[in-house]
């Protein structure tokens, strides 16, 4: 019974927990054992706050995400945002940042069908949830302990690597956690198309957040190479281009406006999860039959985020 990456053993549920998830949620008051559990051992280190944060402005930011950053050196700053999504109810960008417990601990004070729960993981005795998890269910508990201790002071910064991705225009950031057996990636690519991000996000086992053109201008369609030759579709390309911008300078909602743009135009996009996962997306997006642009990325992602494990 994989929870998922096939042929992964890390990633195997144990006996005890087959057919015992009841909910996509934890209740509140299992949700705040195993908060204890994780405070007492490998809570939160500061900087993977960060990855919330970049969560949450990848979202709304037109720009480079080295900008994001630099963002994060401002006191308060961070916490005002992260504090924001809270109260609005944005748990989303929460799920980026991983919660590590031992099984062994939580098992001691719950029985499993009270603490196993939508996209929670099992490597090598940790229990891998998200920060996801307990914001939608104790978020008064997670302010208190995880966001106010930030309310005045600069958020850790995030370790971010690049990698080459055969694609013009397209790059790839990625880190690799890991904690007492347990591993976490996040990957962060700009420039790919939404005709890509569409086949990304089916990869439900991920958490993902993407930039939005409802809030952002469109700005760029990346051109397979097949097509980047041809005069006409330059022409077109020129043409929905001025369309589009005449239609926002009118008034028109960017919102409303996009829907005329090409699936080609370009994304940023972020991804986290056990590591097992992202190879999952790598073992089905290489395959011959895959879409091109989907390839170099499951590439990319190999050499880097994955490469040696």
């Amino acid at each position: 019974n994989p929870v998922a990456g096939r042929n992964d053993p890390r990633l195997y549920q144990p006996p005890e927990r087959r057919e015992v998830m009841n909910g996509v949620k934890l209740d509140p008051e299992a949700a705040v054992v195993i908060w204890e559990e994780a405070r007492a051992k490998t809570f939160l280190p500061v900087f993977l706050l960060s990855y919330a944060y970049l969560g949450a402005r990848v979202c709304y930011h037109p720009g480079p995400i080295r900008d994001l950053t630099e963002e994060m050196k401002d006191p308060g700053r961070a916490y005002r945002t992260l504090n924001r999504c809270l109260k609005l109810g944005h748990h989303s960008i929460f799920a980026h940042t991983p919660v590590f417990v031992d099984w062994d601990a939580v098992a001691k004070r719950l029985p499993p069908e009270r603490f196993i729960t939508f996209k929670t993981f099992w490597q090598n005795g940790r229990l891998v949830y998200n920060l996801r998890h307990f914001t939608e269910v104790i978020p008064n508990v997670v302010h208190r302990d995880a966001l106010a201790p930030f309310e005045n002071n600069p958020l850790g910064q995030p370790v971010l690597h690049d990698a080459p991705v055969a694609i013009p225009g397209v790059k790839l950031q990625w880190t690799r956690l890991e904690m007492d057996g347990a591993d976490w990636g996040v990957i962060v690519l700009e420039g790919p198309s939404r005709c890509f991000s569409h086949q990304f996000v089916r990869h439900t086992t991920l958490n993902f957040n993407q930039r939005s053109h409802r809030y952002t201008q469109v700005q760029d369609v990346l051109v397979p190479p097949t097509c980047q030759r041809r005069g006409d579709v330059a022409a077109f390309l020129s043409q929905a281009e001025g369309l589009y911008e005449k239609l926002v300078e009118d008034g028109i909602p960017k919102e409303d406006a996009r829907y005329l743009y090409p699936h080609g135009v370009r994304t940023t996009i972020m991804a986290s999860g056990p590591l097992a996962l992202f190879r999952d997306f790598v073992e089905k997006r290489s395959v011959p039959g895959a879409q091109w642009e989907a390839k170099e990325v499951a590439k990319a992602i190999k050499n880097s985020l994955l490469e040696g494990v």
